[in-house]
């Protein structure tokens, strides 16, 4: 599975319309992933194009880790 770069945070604040989208993007997708995820990581996955946990099912650590607002607190 390709991984997307996902847009930094200075892209994020900067443009408003970009982070209404981001915002959005991650409404919808926070109900398919464990409670307490937390909101970068959440707008990681959608920027990266994940919508449900099972699409991580075969994505390293590592790969998880590279995508900025992911950590390690996340992954647990």
């Amino acid at each position: 599975m390709n991984l997307r770069k996902t847009q930094s945070a200075c892209e994020l604040v900067a443009d408003p319309n970009k982070r209404v989208q981001a915002t959005l993007a991650t409404a919808k997708i926070s109900a398919a992933f464990p409670t307490g995820l937390s909101q970068p990581a959440l707008r990681a996955l959608a920027g990266a194009g994940y919508t449900n946990l099972e699409q991580l099912a075969n994505v390293s650590d590592t790969a998880l880790l590279a995508l900025h607002g992911m950590g390690p607190k996340a992954l647990s």
